[in-house]
Parts: structure tokens; sequence; C-alpha cells
């Protein structure tokens, strides 16, 4: 699923040249998530990476309708950061996913989009249950 890359992304250069839109704060209760991400509707072409807590942690990644998954480590004692970057706008603009995280019994699932001058994302908030 993961596209290899000749240059890999720099933090700085993206967070700079884009706007960033937070969604919304999710609360969760473990010291890990498991991190669902595919397209939300049409399969269209959008190539997205995924930055967690500033560190690039699924790099262009085509969309498919099959979810691409990976386990995070939480870090309980500051927000965690989960930041959706576009690399194109596949064939129907914006550059939609579809972002859901299991944390225990808890489940989260959002629809979010992304274009090339605004990155989209969410924070997840440990709290001890």
């Amino acid at each position: 699923n993961i596209v290899p890359v000749n240059t890999p992304l720099k933090k700085q250069e993206v967070f700079e040249k884009r706007e960033m839109n937070l969604f919304t704060t999710y609360v969760v209760h473990t010291d890990s998530v498991l991190l669902r991400v595919f397209d939300n509707g049409v399969i269209d072409g959008d190539t997205v990476s995924v930055f967690f807590n500033d560190s690039v942690v699924v790099n262009r990644l085509g969309l498919t309708a099959q979810a691409f998954e990976l386990k995070l480590p939480v870090n309980l004692q500051e927000d965690n950061k989960i930041i959706l970057y576009a690399h194109n706008l596949g064939s129907i603009s914006p550059n939609t996913a579809m972002l859901e995280i299991y944390s225990g019994k808890a489940f989260y699932s959002i629809a979010i989009s992304s274009d090339l001058q605004k990155s989209s994302g969410i924070i997840l908030k440990h709290k001890k249950e």
C-alpha cells in the first residue's frame, strides 16, 4: 500500500506551507491505539501521508477501500495529533479519507478532508479510566 519515495517529507516544510484544521478531540484510555485509514467514498486516486505527533507514520499512501492499519503509542501526558496531509486531490476534490481509531472498547470514526492549502487532523487526549 505504501509507495516508495525518493525524497522524504520534511516536517518543517509541511507545516510551514499549509494551514491546519483540527476537526475534533477524542479521549482515549489506552497506551496505544489502532488507526485505520482508507478512502472515504469514491476511490479516485487520493494520496496522503499521516503525521502522528509531528512524525511521518504513513508516507504517500494511495487510499483504497482496503484499510491501512497501524498501531500508535499514545503520549500519556500530552495531546496526540494525527494529521492528514494531501499530496494530491485525486480526480474528485478535495482529498478525503476515513479515519477509524480503536482504543480498548472505544471506537471513533471520522471523515476527514485535506487539500493542497490546508491539512486536517484530530487530537487524542489520554485519560485514565
